[in-house]
């Protein structure tokens, strides 16, 4: 929260190193539900920092991060959370692409939002929908850039 209050990457530099030693003692078999939220909050952090040193391997350790709690939290067993971890990892694929300028990124965003959109729909939950559809939006905007005109 100080990061993000701040915009200091020192703060999530200590966060991601907290959160790293606390995922030594949760383990995804000893403590499964500390473990999963450990690696989600991990995840944030690592955007955040990438976001702000603009670093291609910070956002490739958020998405392992999110791709870990995706083990756990799945459609199936865990619908909300995983929607919720699902739209986190689109956004870090967002920045991303944009960091590295190629539209790779932006394709994984987009299909990634599109199943969130199965668990969230304007029925069942309109404000994720909303919030998902926004970001489809944003995502399909920033591929349409690299897009190549005869």
């Amino acid at each position: 929260s100080l990061g993000e209050l701040e915009k200091d990457p020192q703060r999530f530099s200590q966060a991601v190193e907290a959160y790293n030693q606390a995922l030594e003692v949760y383990t995804r078999e000893s403590a499964p539900e500390d473990w999963v939220s450990t690696q989600y909050n991990l995840g944030v952090a690592l955007s955040s920092l990438g976001e702000l040193e603009k670093d291609s391997q910070r956002f490739s350790q958020a998405v392992e991060a999110y791709n870990q709690a995706l083990e756990v939290y799945t459609r199936e067993s865990a619908p909300e959370d995983w929607a919720r971890t699902q739209r986190s990892l689109g956004i870090v694929l967002i920045r991303w692409g944009e960091v590295e300028e190629t539209p790779q990124r932006l394709e994984q965003a987009v299909k990634v939002f599109k199943q969130v959109l199965e668990v969230h729909t304007r029925e069942s939950a309109l404000e994720d929908w909303e919030a998902t559809n926004f970001l489809l939006e944003l995502a399909n905007s920033k591929l349409n850039e690299y897009a190549v005109t005869p």
